[in-house]
């Protein structure tokens, strides 16, 4: 069974190319936003664009992400959401994102035996999430990233050396 990914944030600039890379991968995508852009996939995508299943919800809405879940089977969650706003310290962005999406500031995994082959895809829990920090850093005040961030969305085709790691 194909993985199926629901990227929170996929019409912003790192969840698009997330998308992408996915696409390319293979995966079944679906895009969770407040404001789905099919234009910027067109752009970026090309005729894969088609591939990806926008789904109009808002992570604020507590009743929005498991009916998502449910209808389309999901198996892993990257979260690329826009950033949580204004921050005091590291320790408070992680308290914002974990209210956004549960376990979210860590890489975790479903704990239990592995699932049998014939339970169906909509009762299978999500096997991972994948939370990506480089949208976020720049409000913790985590300095790392901004060199990097900065020099890709200066270069969005990847075609230079733009999105090396400094």
């Amino acid at each position: 069974m194909d993985p199926v990914v629901l990227v929170t944030g996929g019409s912003g600039f790192i969840g698009a190319w997330v998308l992408r890379e996915l696409l390319r991968s293979g995966a079944r995508t679906v895009s969770l936003d407040v404001h789905p852009a099919p234009d910027r996939w067109r752009r970026l995508l090309g005729p894969r664009a088609v591939d990806v299943v926008p789904v109009n919800a808002s992570l604020t809405d507590a009743n929005a992400l498991r009916p998502v879940i449910d209808r389309f089977g999901v198996t892993h969650i990257i979260h690329v959401v826009d950033s949580p706003g204004e921050v005091a310290t590291p320790e408070e962005l992680v308290r914002r994102i974990d209210r956004i999406v549960p376990g979210a500031s860590r890489r975790i995994r479903v704990a239990g035996p592995p699932i049998p082959a014939n339970v169906p895809a909509k009762r299978r829990p999500i096997q991972e999430v994948f939370p990506d920090w480089s949208s976020v850093s720049l409000d913790a005040g985590i300095r790392s990233t901004i060199a990097f961030y900065a020099r890709s969305e200066a270069d969005p085709t990847g075609d230079s050396n733009a999105g090396a790691s400094p």
